[in-house]
């Protein structure tokens, strides 16, 4: 929920990501420690020869989930895969007759479509993009965005050429303070227009044991808060602060040794966005630089080292 503008178009967008080294890991769960039976690996390297990075997980069934939501049949006899093939990255998911029941690629913001650009700038501005995906829905490609605006959020699925296929609202509840109120006022005693709210739980089907939510449910919360002229968003699992994004974090405070980075790795860019994610293991800044048509997107320490990067230059992509 980091607020940034979508370069090549404007939009304000923020890149859900997972950063190595940077996730809360539930208690005893780590990755790849299950392997699915035989016809269904046979299925999967079948139609991805050359994967890397294959990590298998058991799907955890979404509770009510919609019956016409593709995940809907799925039980927790059925799984799902990440892996990383031509330098994108993917997740599929197959029951337990080794069909494929769907497949996402994972794309940044600046790889969408100019006219998918135009479409979210036009009916959607001022929306943040938390996620952009490919998909393949109903044998035709489908971009799925998500945007967020305070506690207005949709989903929409995007044709190439920016028409709408789908899309979906989906408003937060918001609840009262919780009995932990006092612990989020000692953290953040300057915090003002405080609006709680039970965390939103619908996109349990695509998380995965190293992301820091995988452990959030419908019984915990995120707190909207302004504190020193930003806008924070924290998120507490059954009581406990797990992490806070700071959106649009002025460029004059990134950390000197952050700046000094910059400049010598990427001299002759401008930065277009700063955002900042607080968690419980450090601190990491996202930055967004842009050079005429090269741009890149870049997690740092605060010590300067970067944590993750993509990049395109001269037309070809390149990460970390």
């Amino acid at each position: 929920m980091i607020l940034l503008a979508l370069i090549m178009a404007g939009i304000i967008s923020k890149e859900r990501v997972r950063i190595p080294g940077k996730q809360v890991k539930p208690c005893g769960i780590t990755a790849d420690t299950i392997s699915p039976p035989i016809n269904i690996r046979t299925a999967f390297t079948t139609s991805y020869p050359s994967a890397q990075r294959v990590v298998w997980y058991q799907y955890r069934p979404v509770k009510n989930a919609e019956p016409n939501m593709w995940y809907s049949t799925l039980g927790d006899d059925d799984y799902y895969v990440t892996f990383a093939m031509d330098d994108n990255d993917y997740t599929a998911w197959y029951d337990n007759n080794g069909k494929m029941v769907y497949n996402i690629r994972r794309m940044d913001n600046s790889e969408l479509p100019m006219a998918v650009q135009q479409a979210i700038n036009n009916q959607y501005n001022g929306y943040t993009v938390t996620d952009v995906d490919l998909e393949n829905d109903n044998n035709m490609q489908v971009y799925e965005v998500k945007l967020e605006k305070g506690a207005d959020r949709w989903n929409v699925r995007f044709r190439p050429d920016g028409t709408i296929y789908k899309k979906k609202q989906k408003n937060m509840k918001t609840t009262s303070d919780p009995s932990f109120v006092s612990e989020f006022r000692t953290r953040y005693p300057n915090a003002s227009n405080v609006v709680w709210y039970n965390y939103d739980n619908s996109d349990l089907y695509e998380r995965s044991p190293t992301d820091w939510n995988y452990n959030m449910g419908d019984d915990d919360y995120e707190v909207h808060f302004t504190m020193d002229g930003s806008n924070y968003v924290a998120y507490y699992d059954n009581g406990t602060w797990i992490r806070s994004d700071i959106m649009s974090v002025d460029r004059s405070k990134l950390p000197a040794t952050v700046s000094s980075s910059i400049n010598t790795q990427y001299a002759g860019y401008t930065i277009d966005g700063v955002s900042r994610e607080d968690m419980l293991n450090g601190v990491v800044y996202e930055v967004q630089l842009k050079k005429g048509n090269d741009h890149c997107k870049i997690h740092y320490n605060m010590d300067g080292t970067i944590v993750k990067r993509k990049c395109m230059s001269n037309g070809t992509k390149s990460k970390m």
